[in-house]
């Protein structure tokens, strides 16, 4: 019989019978092994997939990363909103002047959100004080009384995570095609 390479070492041997794809049988059981790891692999992956993609844990944060991506492009060259630090000294995190923890309605409203430095945003608990006299001054009181009332408690739904995550991409892009477009 004519040589061929084994499937699994890809060693040349000689078949004893016909059909016979790996030069030993230690081999034919580790090919035979391999298999069945890159099948369960996929089958892991699709799972994985599937429960990410219908995990509200897990739409939550993404939609979180984009609504703050957004906002740390939108003000990456304006001052901090509480401490007035310039954009190119520090940098910026995307604070909520009502905390996204209490306040489910406003937790990716981006007029909520604002760029601050990393001292007032972590250190300072938002510098709130400041925070507001600067909101007043940069979006009058109207705004910040609007924030201040009281909103119903929002359940997302996965589905609308889904939305914000992908709405806040697309503005994402849009705001770095026109800074490209600027320059």
């Amino acid at each position: 019989m004519k040589q061929r390479k084994c499937m699994n070492c890809a060693t040349l041997f000689t078949p004893d019978r016909m059909g016979q794809k790996a030069c030993s049988p230690r081999c034919a059981y580790q090919s035979v092994e391999k298999a069945k790891d890159k099948a369960f692999n996929a089958v892991t992956r699709t799972k994985k997939k599937e429960w990410r993609d219908n995990d509200k844990h897990t739409q939550a944060e993404l939609a979180k990363k984009a609504c703050h991506a957004y906002v740390r492009e939108r003000d990456k060259l304006l001052p901090c909103k509480s401490c007035g630090s310039p954009a190119d000294q520090c940098q910026r995190h995307a604070g909520h002047y009502r905390p996204s923890g209490i306040n489910s309605a406003l937790r990716y409203d981006e007029r909520n959100i604002f760029g601050q430095c990393v001292r007032c945003n972590l250190n300072l608990s938002g510098n709130l004080v400041e925070f507001r006299k600067s909101l007043i001054a940069s979006h009058g009181q109207e705004l910040v009384d609007w924030l201040d009332n009281n909103h119903e408690t929002k359940r997302w739904t996965i589905d609308e995570l889904k939305a914000i995550q992908a709405h806040y991409k697309s503005k994402l892009k849009e705001l770095k095609n026109a800074s490209i477009d600027c320059v």
